[in-house]
């Protein structure tokens, strides 16, 4: 029996790990997947924006983690979504675009 032990696992961790084992009687070998997942972190949340008619304007929803976050932009009041990217752009904006916006960054840890 062996035992591999790694203190504080990364994402940089992850990878294929290979046990060998060899003797007068032969060898062996058995290699195992690892896969370390990481929580979301918000690189830049967005952030409340007052601006002029006819501005273009962009809010950025940028998270980390690993598996790499699924980001989306939907209107609250409508739950229309806008974008699946980290983000969302107006061109032109207008009066009719005022109202409150929700970036949601998920991954297979943080949903």
């Amino acid at each position: 029996m062996s035992t591999l032990i790694i203190e504080r696992a990364s994402k940089e961790a992850s990878g294929n790990y290979t046990c060998r084992a060899k003797n007068s009687f032969g060898e062996d070998s058995y290699t195992v997947h690892l896969v370390v997942k990481i929580a979301l972190k918000w690189l830049k949340e967005p952030n409340d924006i007052t601006t002029t008619g006819g501005q273009e304007v962009t809010i950025e929803c940028i998270a980390d983690g690993f598996p790499h976050p699924k980001i989306k932009s939907i209107e609250v009041k409508s739950g229309k979504l806008l974008s699946s990217d980290e983000r969302l752009k107006f061109y032109g904006i207008s009066a009719l675009d005022g109202g409150e916006y929700e970036c949601i960054a998920e991954n297979e840890i943080d949903t």
